[in-house]
């Protein structure tokens, strides 16, 4: 019977016979035949081999330097054991969902197989943006907030990034973009939402982190804190902003927004891992005297530590108490 069906709509799995408002941008797109393609008939896919390698590596590098970071992390800010942990999680979400999709191949004709994929590429992203959002509030602050005001973050920022992975699963399974569509595997890739989506959520960021760097320059202090600030936020200025302008040729059928969007986000979800590490946890790492991205060299002073407060936090802008600070608590962190 399945095969009786196939062959009546054998047209409707071939992409010659459909107009290119259908699909947008071909299958036979080197970029986009890169996200289906398998390993012989084996049904593992070569861009899953390609994100599980660094993946395992780094996963394999942060256990291998678990107890030194560990030893160093011990008595440090809330954030800081906040990020060590995420590190783990980013990378450990990203090993595991390969090994899913290679205990069920997709994409293939079973819609399980092809709804967990999207499922666990929502789930890896979010927690991607979890780390992300959580090395960019340590950059912002002027001062590290207290232990309790942290946590309060965190939790914010989990809440967040669990609710943008549902939204991109919402927009996968009951809206997925044209540009994905496979008709010779009669199926949807991931598509991260689509060209639209992509586009706002990039803009937004890459926002964020340019407003970030324009208060870095109008500020006169320098130091490890200042240096690793550009480092950072200049790095995924550049992915982000990368990412929304592929968003947009994406959304406009054109070719190169395949590649540009596929290329960043596999930025994204293997190496900022990296980044995070080298920019925040190792530069504090290197410096125990004190908050080595707060401070300016290895001898530091409470004026050292506190920046310019061009960043306008007050108590009387924080109206959800997130930054308040409760009397006699012992694990409060003071600069």
């Amino acid at each position: 019977m399945n095969k009786t069906d196939a062959g009546d709509n054998w047209d409707d799995t071939d992409e010659f016979f459909h107009k290119k408002d259908e699909y947008g941008i071909s299958e036979y797109n080197g970029c986009k035949y890169l996200l289906y393609r398998t390993i012989g008939s084996s049904g593992v896919k070569v861009w899953d081999v390609i994100c599980f390698v660094p993946s395992v590596l780094f996963l394999i590098f942060m256990i291998y330097s678990s107890p030194r970071s560990r030893q160093k992390l011990s008595g440090a800010p809330f954030l800081f054991v906040a990020i060590h942990v995420l590190l783990f999680v980013t990378s450990a979400v990203s090993a595991v969902r390969c090994i899913l999709m290679w205990m069920a191949p997709s994409p293939n004709d079973d819609n399980i197989a092809t709804n967990m994929e999207k499922i666990t590429w929502s789930f890896t992203h979010a927690a991607n943006l979890c780390l992300e959002l959580t090395a960019l509030v340590i950059f912002l602050f002027p001062s590290l907030p207290s232990n309790k005001s942290s946590k309060r973050i965190l939790t914010i920022i989990s809440i967040l990034s669990l609710c943008f992975g549902f939204l991109i699963i919402i927009l996968e399974l009951k809206h997925p973009a044209k540009e994905f569509h496979v008709f010779s595997l009669t199926t949807n890739l991931f598509g991260d939402g689509g060209g639209i989506c992509i586009m706002v959520f990039s803009m937004l960021t890459a926002a964020a982190y340019a407003a970030l760097i324009s208060l870095r320059v109008l500020q006169q202090k320098s130091g490890s804190r200042r240096s690793s600030t550009f480092t950072y936020c200049i790095v995924m200025l550049g992915v982000q902003g990368s990412r929304a302008l592929g968003g947009i040729l994406l959304a406009n059928d054109v070719d190169f927004g395949m590649c540009t969007t596929n290329f960043t986000f596999y930025l994204i979800v293997e190496f900022l891992p990296l980044l995070v590490f080298l920019c925040v946890l190792f530069q504090y790492q290197q410096n125990r005297q004190g908050h080595s991205l707060l401070s300016q060299g290895y001898h530091t002073t409470e004026d050292d530590w506190m920046e310019d407060d061009t960043l306008g936090f007050s108590t009387t802008s924080d109206p959800i108490g997130i930054m308040r600070r409760e009397e006699g608590n012992d694990d409060d962190y003071e600069v």
